[in-house]
């Protein structure tokens, strides 16, 4: 086992250093090592042990144990973003095809037995024995008692004075339904197991796919591009999406496709990020902006996000203080963060600057517009 972590260590930075020319900093080795080793147990064990975090949040946000020290959110960005990473670097082949199962909700056959052996485990055997039970009286009951109404009727009194009752029709009929009844028990149970399986190959599981998912967006391997293509329209042909859990799925299916540049999702979901001026004026709520800079990330998106400069609209929603966030100051937060022009820099950086007015937003506003097409955006891995 020691020799194989070793291994899968070597292997790792290899690649790193032939795949990107670069000898990436031992912290860094290290991170992707770990991320790599946890990512690929909770894959494989998954559906059977239900654990999410598959894009570990912690390599960028920067664990002081794990890093150099602790670091914000954009700060572990400025520092990973100059060793050129991407999740491919973690991402295997043979954790490609284990995704690509899971989206195709393909099943290992020791995976499918352990959680349909779960299922069964719930009920006991009285439990069949009551529904063999049942069944025995529903199907057999009017045979026997018209076989016991006719005996009773047509009985020779001298040698069966009494009324023929059950145990006599039983011994009357040769009939011994000890062993039927054990069949039925056996029946039920067998088809209660292919009820069970069958259950799991038609149904996707909630969880673990949601998390599946949404991080193929981040990865942007093209082999996951079929595979959830083919999930979002099997989701979408079947009318399952009245279901709460459904209707997330089949969002963020349509959502990681968008981050994976797929049309013709990629058109209609930024279609819904784009708006005019006067629109967003209007706005009494704000979306996602975030999408604009963390995701797209590029010239035309970041032209956009500085329209928010006009918009004092909140930007998310708490159960225990209702709405919050100001659109202005997270597409201004956005800006400072990954636009690094030097120019702009000195500008929302002096000491005499304030967001919060109105003149210094349109100032803002006003660089974007001009500089469009001239942005040195901070990259995200």
């Amino acid at each position: 086992m020691k020799q194989k972590i070793v291994l899968t260590a070597i292997l790792i930075c290899t690649f790193c250093v032939q795949g990107y020319s670069q000898e990436l900093p031992k912290n860094i080795r290290e991170r992707l090592e770990y991320l790599k080793t946890n990512i690929r147990l909770k894959l494989d064990s998954c559906r059977t042990n239900i654990s999410t975090g598959y894009l570990h949040p912690g390599f960028l946000s920067g664990n002081g144990n794990v890093t150099t020290g602790a670091m914000t959110h954009y700060e572990g960005i400025a520092y990973y973003a100059q060793y050129n990473l991407n999740w491919k670097m973690v991402y295997d082949d043979e954790m490609i095809a284990r995704m690509i199962q899971l989206l195709n909700n393909e099943y290992r056959q020791d995976e499918l037995d352990t959680l349909v052996n779960r299922e069964m485990a719930w009920y006991t055997h009285s439990w069949f024995e009551q529904d063999a039970m049942r069944i025995m009286q529903v199907d057999t009951s009017k045979v026997f008692l018209q076989i016991q109404d006719s005996l009773n009727q047509h009985r020779d009194r001298e040698i069966h004075p009494g009324l023929y009752q059950d145990f006599d029709v039983f011994q009357y009929l040769g009939l011994d339904t000890t062993a039927h009844f054990h069949f039925l028990i056996d029946s039920l149970k067998v088809a209660q197991r292919e009820e069970k399986i069958n259950y799991y190959l038609t149904n996707y599981v909630y969880l673990p796919i949601m998390d599946i998912v949404r991080q193929c967006g981040f990865i942007k391997d093209e082999r996951l591009i079929e595979p959830l293509i083919n999930l979002y329209n099997k989701l979408k042909e079947n009318n399952i999406g009245d279901e709460k859990n459904y209707r997330s799925l089949i969002a963020q299916a349509k959502w990681s496709l968008f981050m994976m540049r797929v049309e013709p999702y990629y058109s209609e979901v930024l279609n819904t990020l784009l708006y005019s001026l006067d629109e967003i004026r209007a706005m009494d709520f704000v979306g996602p902006v975030y999408a604009l800079a963390e995701i797209l990330n590029n010239q035309d998106s970041f032209r956009e996000l500085s329209k928010y400069m006009f918009s004092n609209a909140p930007t998310g929603v708490s159960s225990e203080f209702g709405f919050q966030g100001n659109a202005y100051l997270n597409a201004f937060e956005y800006i400072k963060r990954f636009i690094e022009n030097d120019d702009l820099q000195k500008m929302i950086t002096a000491e005499n600057f304030n967001i919060h007015i109105e003149e210094n937003r349109q100032r803002v506003y006003d660089w974007m517009q001009a500089n469009y097409g001239k942005y040195e955006i901070r990259r995200i891995w």
